[in-house]
């Protein structure tokens, strides 16, 4: 499914996803793997979550962010949307200096 598909499919299977997710027996659908070449002749594999998977991991992660925020340390800069590898390297830049 594409994107710009997404919203029309919301609309008519809404009820049976919001059933499937309350209930707990979603299950995510594969992922669509590409393999695409790499500079260095190699070959990267890339995952594609389907569109309603994707929408459903923002929605999680959204509710999820604020509450495991408040938990990360000023100086833990992996795997927080709101910092990024340029901001670590400045901080440890702060600390050498």
């Amino acid at each position: 499914m594409k994107v710009d598909e997404l919203l029309p499919y919301l609309k008519q299977h809404n009820v049976s996803l919001k059933q499937s997710l309350l209930g707990e027996k979603h299950r995510p659908h594969p992922i669509c793997s590409v393999e695409i070449p790499k500079s260095d002749s190699g070959l990267m594999l890339f995952g594609i979550p389907p569109a309603v998977d994707r929408m459903v991991q923002k929605a999680i992660a959204q509710v999820l962010f604020p509450i495991s925020e408040k938990e990360f340390f000023d100086y833990s800069y992996g795997f927080r949307p709101v910092c990024n590898v340029h901001q670590s390297i400045k901080k440890a830049e702060q600390y050498i200096n």
